[in-house]
């Protein structure tokens, strides 16, 4: 997903209206072009293109155990715990995914329909959630999914 801010000093971006820190415990690594080694928080800038796997916290926010900036892609994937399921839309990371249009998949990656998926969701089950980053307002607009699927 592409980056919003930076604040290199505190230790945080802003990645989908979500904010990140970053600690000593952190894997930083440019898999990007300009391949910026050693790589590091006031490398990257608004508008860069980073996947970030990390630990959710209660506030909404994430602490990264990984950041990769890597060449821009045209999808982009939020995974996390559901905070809120109101069908067709569901809040990840306290972003508010829009499901209408989208396929669905179970845990087995096998194609179920909407009725399925949003009977099976629950708070705190692990969704993914694939979209065109193109697609994607700002904080407070909600996510438009391409793919919605229940993760084990």
């Amino acid at each position: 997903a592409l980056v919003e801010s930076v604040n290199a000093g505190a230790g945080q971006l802003v990645v989908l209206g979500v904010p990140v820190s970053i600690d000593t415990s952190t894997r930083l690594e440019d898999q990007s072009n300009a391949a910026v080694r050693p790589f590091g928080l006031a490398d990257l800038s608004a508008g860069d293109f980073v996947e970030v796997q990390g630990v959710a916290q209660q506030n909404g926010s994430v602490v990264a155990t990984s950041l990769e900036r890597e060449d821009p892609e045209t999808d982009g994937v939020l995974r996390g715990p559901v905070s809120a399921v109101s069908n067709p839309d569901l809040t990840i990371l306290g972003r508010t995914v829009a499901t209408g249009g989208s396929t669905f998949k179970d845990a087995s990656d096998d194609p179920i329909d909407a009725a399925t998926f949003f009977a099976a969701v629950t708070t705190g089950t692990e969704v993914k959630v694939r979209f065109l980053i193109s697609a994607v307002g700002g904080a407070g607009t909600p996510v438009p999914a391409l793919e919605v699927e229940i993760e084990n």
